[in-house]
């Protein structure tokens, strides 16, 4: 558990100026990044009658560069949106084989004793392999609704857990310069109730819509 030392309110605060600046960035980043698509869709891709769609979404989003630069600017978006699905790839095995390395160490300490890199690079491999074989049972759209679904639920699992955490576990367990304030739980009590609306109705537009 943390303990109360002199330094840590200043620390706790830098710390928290940090995280809230690099919050706000990826807010208003995801934010502008996802007006200017809806403008350029509703711009370049609508008057076409162009959807995306299963394999066509990164091809049809290239629209958008082919409309100004050709068909050099096709290729390029083609290339920067492999270079991202890349990218979130790597990110995502390399936390996956850290989490299933965390268990069988935990499971097993005799492993954490020993260099534990060629059970990582073990585990990336085999999820490498997973990767190219099931990779052709499915078209992506399935694919990304899937994970968008699981996402949602998860968030909302998340939230609530963050805040019983932090809120009713940890309450009497941490020093008073680390406890949460009231602002803290009202905010994640706000963005819980919106994660959980959305989800409602996703569902609702899917199921009972669909």
């Amino acid at each position: 558990m943390p303990a109360d030392e002199t330094r840590t309110p200043g620390r706790l605060a830098r710390w928290y100026r940090y995280l809230s600046f690099e919050t706000l960035v990826g807010i208003i980043g995801n934010l502008l990044t996802s007006l200017l698509t809806c403008l350029l869709a509703f711009g370049i891709l609508y008057p076409k009658g162009l959807i995306p769609e299963k394999f066509d979404i990164a091809v049809v989003q290239a629209e958008f560069f082919a409309n100004s630069w050709g068909q050099a600017g096709r290729l390029l978006f083609l290339f920067i949106a492999g270079a991202f699905l890349a990218d979130t790839w790597l990110a995502t095995v390399d936390g996956v084989a850290r989490v299933h390395l965390d268990v069988i160490t935990a499971l097993w300490p005799r492993v954490a004793q020993r260099d534990v890199r060629p059970w990582y690079y073990g585990i990336v491999l085999l999820l490498a392999v997973i990767t190219s074989v099931t990779m052709y049972w499915a078209p992506p759209g399935p694919l990304i609704v899937i994970s968008a679904v699981i996402g949602f639920v998860g968030t909302v699992i998340y939230c609530i857990a963050l805040l019983w955490i932090n809120h009713v576990l940890l309450a009497g367990e941490l020093a008073p310069g680390l406890k949460p304030g009231r602002w803290s739980r009202w905010a994640m009590l706000l963005a819980t109730g919106c994660y959980m609306v959305l989800a409602a109705g996703y569902v609702y537009v899917r199921l009972w819509r669909g």
